[in-house]
């Protein structure tokens, strides 16, 4: 019986050792899945947390461009209304630059008009200059020609004034070389005295240039 209990005692050691040992697993199991669980809790709040932190980095992105969008809007609508103020202005701006366009054109039509008729005008004053030009080459060969005809005459002139003189004093008398030679000699010829001076003369019957006996005649100058 003691053998009985002995066996007993061992079986019932044996079965204590085992359900301990099952119950050592099982804890072990348990921790090993409390700490998947604890793991995957702390996974998943990590992952909350990292949702949150996106979701609000999320918000944050969403509000920096809601405000980007309606500061690009704003620029837009000043763009817009520049444009619009720039398009007014564009329109005066052409008006004026088509009336200033015409106003020149009118200035050049008549600049070109009054271009064409001081041409007309130039070219009738070098038709004149060049008229005016040739009567003044006639009028200088005119005075040419006038002043050898005036040196020819005055030549001339010089000439009868010379010859006129030569015959003055051809007709002086020789004896007193003041009055006209009046008295002609014969048979020499000789005309060389006045009445006075052949009644002075100490011969009067003698020629006073060839000194030849000589009768003096009076003679009359028509």
């Amino acid at each position: 019986m003691q053998a009985d209990k002995a066996v007993a005692m061992q079986t019932s050691d044996a079965d204590d050792r085992d359900v301990i040992h099952a119950l050592k697993k099982e804890l072990e199991m348990y921790k090993e899945l409390h700490a998947r669980a604890q793991a995957q809790a702390l996974e998943e709040r990590k992952q909350k947390i990292d949702n949150s932190l996106k979701i609000e980095e999320l918000k944050l992105e969403v509000q920096t461009a809601h405000d980007s969008l309606s500061l690009y809007k704003n620029k837009c609508l000043s763009l817009l209304k520049e444009q619009i103020v720039w398009g007014c202005e564009r329109e005066k701006l052409e008006k004026a630059l088509n009336e200033t366009n015409a106003e020149l054109q009118k200035t050049k039509d008549k600049c070109n008009k009054e271009v064409k008729i001081l041409q007309r005008k130039h070219e009738e004053q070098h038709r004149e200059i060049i008229h005016l030009a040739d009567k003044l080459r006639e009028s200088q060969n005119e005075i040419k020609k006038i002043e050898e005809v005036v040196l020819e005459l005055n030549s001339n002139n010089l000439m009868l004034q010379r010859e006129q003189q030569m015959k003055e004093e051809e007709r002086e008398c020789v004896v007193c070389g003041e009055h006209q030679r009046d008295v002609i000699f014969w048979p020499c010829r000789h005309i060389c005295a006045c009445k006075e001076c052949t009644q002075s003369l100490r011969q009067p019957d003698t020629c006073p240039i060839c000194r030849k006996v000589s009768v003096a005649h009076e003679v009359f100058y028509s």
